[in-house]
């Protein structure tokens, strides 16, 4: 699934730095005087918690669901779920965002997620979908 990132820029300069881990799944872009347009991959954690990045799925919605869990931590994991993937987050360091435990793809390793955040252990919330739990 492709995701755009919407950059903020000075002259075609990005305001924000942007991580290795998006230049790897760069799949087209656009240098603008005030912004940089990157179409990529997949999802880059670091930079849904950059409130001057904005990062639209392929149909143009907007991606910030795990960005509402921010602060003050709700849980030690967060599992969710949209049409393609299944995601375990766990709370950052700072406290600010969500870090990647695990992603899997929807309906075929939810369960194997889901694993991965017992494992980690504490409060953990699952947002509301179907998971297929057994094979």
């Amino acid at each position: 699934m492709p995701y755009e990132y919407e950059i903020p820029a000075v002259n075609g300069k990005p305001l924000v730095e942007i991580p290795k881990e998006l230049k790897d799944k760069v799949i087209d872009y656009t240098v603008l005087r005030d912004k940089i347009i990157i179409k990529a991959s997949d999802l880059v954690d670091q930079l849904l918690y950059e409130p001057r990045v904005k990062i639209k799925d392929e149909l143009g919605r907007i991606v910030s669901r795990i960005t509402e869990y921010s602060y003050p931590p709700v849980a030690s994991a967060i599992v969710c779920k949209d049409e393609d993937y299944v995601y375990a987050y766990r709370p950052a360091n700072n406290w600010k965002g969500y870090i990647l435990i695990d992603k899997g793809e929807a309906g075929v390793e939810d369960a194997k997620v889901i694993k991965k955040v017992f494992e980690i252990g504490g409060k953990i919330i699952l947002m509301p979908a179907t998971y297929k739990l057994y094979s």
